[in-house]
């Protein structure tokens, strides 16, 4: 479980990733992307890894598991949907940003 302090530390990249692939860069999305007044949000953490395949970047995705009766800022208000759009459906294994920028297929809880 992270800390409310890393949670909020990682940067948010619901709808995309980061630049600068730099093994061990990690980040935070948000699924389903759209907040409505009922939806229900999971958020992983993504990471850049080491790939088997040469010039090549791996990501791996773990389930963030946030601390009882904490709501992350951006679900606080739900009263408007921030967004039209949904994050990309999951695609299976450890993606390579340069070949698949949908996210991969995501970690153990």
């Amino acid at each position: 479980m992270l800390s409310v302090r890393e949670f909020e530390a990682l940067l948010d990249y619901s709808c995309s990733l980061p630049t600068g692939q730099t093994i061990g860069k990690r980040w935070r999305r948000r699924e389903p992307y759209v907040i409505t007044e009922t939806s229900q949000h999971e958020f992983y953490m993504g990471e850049y890894v080491e790939s088997l395949k040469r010039d090549m970047i791996g990501i791996e995705w773990t389930k963030i598991i946030l601390p009882p009766g904490y709501v992350p800022f951006e679900l606080r208000n739900r009263s408007t949907p921030q967004a039209t759009t949904q994050a990309p459906a999951e695609s299976g294994g450890t993606t390579n940003a340069k070949e698949d920028p949908a996210p991969g297929k995501i970690g153990a809880e």
